[in-house]
Order: C-alpha cells, then structure tokens, then sequence
C-alpha cells in the first residue's frame, strides 16, 4: 500500500512537471529548475513632426491599446507599455512583454488585433523601432 501511494505521488509529481515545461540544468553541482520564457522588449522613438501634446495622446492611446491585448492573444503572459521615461532616455516608448514560448511571440506577431493595433495606433507616428527578444 505505502509503494503504491509513494509511486501514485511520483508519477502526478512527475507529469505535473512535465506538463509546464521544467527544463533542468547542472550549476555548481546542483541542480537548478526554471520556466524559460521569451520576452520581447521594444522601444520607439516618435516622429519629430509632432508636438508634445500630440505625443502624448500618441503615447496614451497606445498605451491603451496595447495594454488591451491581454487575454485576447494565446500565450501573451504579461505586456506593459511605459511612456515616461527618465530624461536621459532617448527613446519616447517601450513595451515589455512577456510570452510562454518564442512560437507564442511569432504568433502575436500576425495576429489579427495586435496587426490592427500596431498599423493603427504605433507604426504610422513612429520614427524608430529598436527590439530586443530574448528567453529568462
């Protein structure tokens, strides 16, 4: 009986751990487990053309629009959009997201309300793209 139930806890323990994707990796002679994720980080620069007050409804509405894609895109765990940055930034905006896996970015990539958002409410008022992806 005791086998069965040790056994019984060993085999939901281990199929739990392979469900979410565990990956194990040797450091320092211990052994040490992490979700890897990718994350996809951008920052744009606005074009110069534009007043202050009209980059700042740029930036907001952005913002907003971005921000609303949680929940409507498979995947996407986290997206954050700051519009103030410090003065010794150079860029206007930068967006943080936070995807399960890098197939779950490709996605976001073509999918159909971040394509609306983007050709809306960024690509047209912006200057500069710079992105940076990368899996933690």
């Amino acid at each position: 009986m005791w086998q069965e139930k040790t056994i019984s806890k060993f085999t939901k323990k281990m199929n739990y751990v392979f469900q979410i994707d565990f990956c194990y990796k040797m450091s320092d002679n211990h052994f040490s487990r992490g979700i890897f994720m990718t994350r996809h980080v951008i920052v744009w620069k606005i074009k110069p053309e534009y007043t202050e007050e009209q980059k700042n409804k740029i930036k907001a509405d952005a913002k907003r629009e971005l921000e609303n894609l949680m929940g409507q895109i498979p995947g996407l765990q986290k997206i954050k959009i700051s519009t103030k940055g410090l003065k010794s930034s150079n860029g206007d905006m930068m967006l943080d997201s936070l995807f399960d896996t890098e197939a779950a970015l490709n996605a976001y990539t073509i999918h159909p309300s971040h394509v609306k958002v983007a050709t809306t409410f960024v690509r047209p008022f912006m200057e500069t793209r710079l992105c940076f992806d990368f899996e933690e």
